[in-house]
């Protein structure tokens, strides 16, 4: 365990009031994380700028600009603006970034601060109806991973597999499970809050509610559930249907219309758009929770509707699968076949039995496996693990002598030599400190280096090249030997150099100035 307090920069456009997956999930981790030995610094969405300091562990900075960003209202250059001054006011020990936009933006305004990025995959994975050759978002996913530099973590296998399948070395992932506020998502008992919801929604005690909670989107199999659903024929059973979604959009309108259409209309409850606070109400009215969707990460509200002892149902699909244990926790069934899910539901809604199986197993789960304490202790650990004590910035000052390449070491004890090197904080760029640096040891005015160094296998050290143009600018005079200076020709300089990392960087250099090919030159 390190003895300072960690601070972190988390950065997720998707929060209240956006609604999703995501937002939850980053709802739920903070809640427990805030209680933690931990700094946390939100970066998301504001339909104005604002500052929120929640406790001593939590702040949320609002922004505009992620809120328009988030909508396609403006692109990621004003991001990465946001995110440099906040390195720089903030200097954070770890940035924390969820998903592609966030991560892009991350990775290029941390490019000279080389804070260790992690990012954490909470997009539904690839279905059928997606390819990694045609999919951005994946190509975007290969992009960032190029160096190897981010850690991520994965809330469930299938976005492990989800990750592996652009390229993702399955040794930067990290697998922790998600938890569930159980303060929030548990059963509503009392009569007085369920009355009035029921009275809202116009059903009665006795009908048999199945709730489908969802956005209304493609993937959520919402034709295939309707459908389903029109053929049940359940004697003495008077079946309502919540659909939590409500259409927002032209596309929204159509996938909501296809859903009502197969139904009765005695059947659809009708409804204005739900809150959050409503969504443990909905589960404790409901007898059975349904999301068939043809693919989920995890499925948040699986876990929602377990918390809240409501049995579910669920598509046999990658995600789903993972958190539905069929005949365990609740029921699968194949995705498109519709007398399966018929005979499903039925089973569900008759047999009290089994239902309170499930809910008696899904609360075992929520008390180990999806335990939001146990998701916040490992995120701590998983912080500690990868936080980077020290970021160096290495200096490779070198002059053309007699057509050979020399380079200026530093002694470090009688007759062992190093190159020039400067421990930075985080709120320094590795270019500032590699140019005081250079500056301390040649007594020189150097202004921009020469070449940039990329060690692709070590992320915390990074290196400088700046040229002496002048060799007669730095003589070996008695003062100079005095400063522990010298220069070696440079594969001298790479038997001489004591440090496996310089030795590495110094015959990177040779290889490099052999063939002109620098990561970037000045």
């Amino acid at each position: 365990m390190l003895n300072k307090k960690l601070k972190i920069i988390y950065f997720h456009m998707e929060y209240p009031p956006v609604l999703g997956g995501g937002a939850s999930y980053t709802v739920n981790l903070l809640k427990e994380l805030k209680q933690l030995n931990v700094n946390i610094i939100l970066l998301t969405n504001g339909e104005t700028d604002s500052i929120e300091k929640i406790n001593d562990n939590l702040t949320i900075k609002r922004y505009r600009t992620f809120y328009d960003m988030y909508y396609g209202k403006v692109n990621i250059l004003k991001g990465i603006d946001i995110l440099l001054k906040e390195i720089r006011e903030e200097v954070p020990d770890i940035i924390h970034s969820f998903y592609i936009e966030p991560t892009l933006i991350s990775q290029i305004a941390n490019l000279n601060y080389g804070i260790q990025l992690i990012t954490t995959h909470t997009k539904t994975p690839m279905y059928r109806e997606e390819s990694i050759k045609k999919n951005s978002t994946w190509s975007l996913l290969d992009y960032v991973n190029r160096d190897n530099s981010i850690r991520y973590i994965a809330p469930s296998n299938a976005y492990i597999d989800s990750l592996i399948s652009t390229g993702v070395n399955p040794k930067l992932i990290d697998l922790v499970q998600p938890g569930i506020d159980r303060d929030v998502f548990k059963p509503i008992k009392y009569k007085g809050i369920l009355g009035e919801m029921r009275k809202k929604l116009n059903i009665k005690e006795e009908d048999s509610v199945i709730l489908i909670p969802c956005l209304l989107r493609k993937r959520k199999g919402l034709s295939f559930t309707s459908e389903a659903i029109s053929k049940l024929d359940i004697p003495n059973t008077n079946i309502k249907v919540i659909l939590t979604g409500t259409p927002n959009n032209a596309e929204e309108k159509d996938i909501y219309q296809e859903f009502i259409k197969k139904l009765d209309k005695n059947i659809i409850v009708e409804h204005s758009e739900f809150s959050d606070a409503d969504m443990p109400i909905l589960y404790s009215i409901a007898d059975i929770t349904v999301l068939c969707s043809e693919a989920e990460g995890y499925g948040t509200v699986y876990l929602e509707a377990m918390s809240c002892e409501c049995p579910i149902i669920g598509a046999d699909v990658v995600g789903t699968n993972e958190t539905i244990r069929h005949g365990f926790n609740g029921t699968l069934c194949k995705y498109g076949d519709h007398e399966n899910l018929v005979k499903a539901i039925t089973e569900l809604l008759t047999d009290k039995v089994l239902r309170k199986k499930y809910i008696k197993n899904a609360l075992k789960l929520m008390d180990t496996k999806y335990n939001l304490k146990k998701q916040a202790k490992e995120h701590l650990e998983l912080y500690e693990r990868y936080y980077k004590r020290e970021n160096i910035a290495k200096c490779i000052i070198f002059r053309k002598k007699d057509s050979k390449t020399e380079i200026l070491m530093q002694e470090t004890y009688e007759r062992f030599y190093n190159l020039p090197a400067v421990t930075k904080n985080n709120s320094e760029s590795w270019l500032e400190v590699a140019i005081k640096e250079s500056r301390r040891v040649t007594k020189l005015n150097l202004l921009l280096p020469t070449h940039l160094l990329l060690d692709e296998t070590n992320q915390s050290e990074i290196g400088y090249s700046f040229e002496i143009t002048n060799i007669n600018k730095i003589m070996e005079s008695e003062s100079r030997k005095k400063e522990f200076v010298k220069w070696f020709e440079l594969r001298k300089a790479i038997e001489k150099v004591q440090s496996k990392t310089d030795k590495k960087l110094l015959n990177n250099f040779q290889e490099r100035l052999a063939t002109k090919k620098f990561n970037q030159t000045y």
